[in-house]
């Protein structure tokens, strides 16, 4: 129970006073579940009134929800990563003032959820955005995968948690998003999977620009794999509508 009272206390808002533990990366997807829990409830609540402010006021939700935190991450790394000198990659992580890079990377990333979010039929974006918390929760982790720290702190002692059990951590956090998906339309599957190679794809490149990784890196592959993701799954909606339940009624019928 430490290990949840501390992943909660440190990803989201909820006032639960608590330690760091070295356990609380196993509970993540629980954190997922309640973040997403919270923006499809508003998502479905608003949605009849307005697609696209059901979509602004869910993805607001979890942002806020989550403290914050990870825009600050976004702002950060895209200034970081319009730094040609790689020297002064550590002044800007550390600077809080938001450059060009940062206003950029945010505004691309946060419209591109909500348009994304915003063009889904009902069903759809339910299923979406349940998704795409365990999706980007997980792949905020998997950053810390063979990874090694640029600057000492929180970023670090998250690498030093989850190298504790490498093997473990990188099963659940692969698994875990694929297993929801199939719950859901056969799209969101094949979204999830491309997923996964385009972050693989990001993860090579940035670790490549930096040397390694930061809790605002990590903070910024959680949001921009949650807006690609949504975007893949719009894409793929659009094309194909089959879903589980539409192969089992099919199957059923032929009988």
């Amino acid at each position: 129970m430490k290990g949840l009272r501390s992943a909660f206390s440190f990803f989201t808002i909820i006032p639960i006073s608590s330690d760091l533990d070295d356990h609380l990366i196993s509970y993540i997807p629980l954190v997922a579940m309640f973040d997403a829990a919270v923006g499809v409830s508003l998502y479905v609540v608003l949605y009849h009134l307005s697609r696209m402010l059901a979509a602004l006021i869910s993805i607001s939700s979890i942002y806020i929800i989550n403290g914050l935190n990870h825009v600050d991450a976004v702002a950060d790394t895209g200034d970081a990563l319009m730094v040609r000198n790689s020297a002064r990659t550590t002044e800007i992580f550390k600077d809080h003032h938001v450059g060009a890079g940062g206003v950029f990377t945010l505004t691309f990333i946060y419209l591109l959820a909500l348009i994304s979010l915003s063009s889904m039929g009902l069903y759809i974006g339910v299923a979406s955005v349940i998704v795409a918390e365990f999706f980007s929760k997980s792949t905020m982790m998997l950053m810390l995968h063979r990874s090694r720290p640029i600057i000492k702190g929180i970023g670090s002692l998250f690498i030093e948690f989850y190298n504790q059990h490498p093997s473990a951590y990188a099963a659940e956090f692969l698994i875990v998003p694929v297993v929801v998906s199939l719950i859901f339309p056969v799209s969101l599957v094949l979204s999830v999977l491309l997923g996964f190679l385009i972050f693989m794809l990001a993860k090579t490149m940035i670790v490549r620009r930096f040397g390694g990784i930061n809790g605002d890196i990590a903070g910024f592959m959680g949001e921009f794999s949650r807006s690609i993701f949504l975007f893949i799954s719009l894409l793929l909606a659009q094309s194909s509508m089959l879903s589980t339940y539409d192969i089992f009624s099919k199957i059923i019928s032929s009988l």
